[in-house]
């Protein structure tokens, strides 16, 4: 295995196929589809195929975004015949404190909630695109 870093933008219908062609070259892959709880499309689908076992899916505590957070689930229990997945819950975009934060965190503790999560800050905005270099 060697020690490759990097940032690859793939969205294509063929992701699946492109992560297993390079899996071998990592220790680890972390795809990052940029879609929103809901969105049913190929890109989300395939990525989950690429998945050895975990789906890490990000949620903000907004009513709109839990709302549709069930729409990926029922995504995740489609493929489950044919690839199985663990799926564990992050919420981002939190303002620590709020109602919000709360309701939402207590909506999702049926499922496997991670007790860390993404605060709501503005370096968070303004990071899109950027690589972080020089970590081992």
């Amino acid at each position: 295995m060697t020690s490759r870093r990097g940032v690859v933008q793939w969205p294509t219908r063929d992701l699946a196929r492109r992560v297993g062609e390079v899996a071998g070259d990592y220790r680890h892959i972390v795809i990052d589809t940029g879609r929103a709880p809901g969105d049913d499309d190929p890109i989300l689908r395939q990525a989950m195929m690429a998945s050895d076992t975990v789906v890490i899916i990000p949620v903000a505590p907004s009513l709109m975004e839990v709302r549709e957070f069930g729409r990926v689930l029922d995504m995740v229990d489609e493929l489950q015949p044919l690839h199985p997945l663990r799926v564990h819950v992050m919420l981002t975009r939190v303002r620590a404190g709020t109602n919000s934060a709360r309701e939402a965190r207590e909506g999702l503790a049926h499922l496997p909630l991670f007790d860390a999560q993404v605060g709501q800050r503005e370096v968070y905005a303004q990071a899109w695109g950027m690589v972080i270099w020089g970590l081992r």
